[in-house]
């Protein structure tokens, strides 16, 4: 059985590039991602699929790391949860979801959506890297 700390570290890496990706794209792709999400509705079929992956995503996700002890880990944990609960707030309030998302894919909020995402990639990357070395000095790997 590996060490909570290795998830830690693996969902660091990956929360950390997905958020950095996203950003690049979002950035690199602006005009079409705007345009894309302003012009949803609340009855697209993508909103019920994207869901209920998410939730699967989200339970997995609580299951393997479901750790409060306050630590590096529990950032981890908080961003777990925030998956999970996005999710079901998709699946059970998808007017208001995409009402909010639309309020931020709008004006300047888009901006402020890619430096959050830049920012937070960035922090779980670096976080990464910090759990990988803890991880490693403590199996005594040099």
């Amino acid at each position: 059985m590996l060490r909570q700390e290795y998830y830690s570290f693996l969902l660091s890496q990956i929360f950390g590039s997905f958020a950095f990706i996203v950003a690049v794209i979002f950035l690199a792709r602006m005009y079409h991602y705007r345009k894309l999400v302003l012009q949803m509705q609340a009855d697209d079929p993508i909103i019920p699929v994207c869901g209920l992956i998410s939730l699967l995503i989200g339970i997995f996700l609580v299951v393997t790391h479901n750790v409060w002890e306050l630590k590096r880990l529990v950032v981890v944990t908080v961003m777990c949860w925030m998956v999970l609960i996005n999710a079901v707030l998709w699946l059970a309030l998808p007017e208001k979801m995409l009402a909010m998302t639309k309020k931020i894919f709008s004006d300047n909020g888009y901006h402020w959506l890619i430096v959050c995402l830049l920012v937070s990639g960035l922090v779980f990357l670096a976080r990464s890297i910090q759990l990988f070395i803890v991880y490693r000095s403590a199996l005594g790997m040099h």
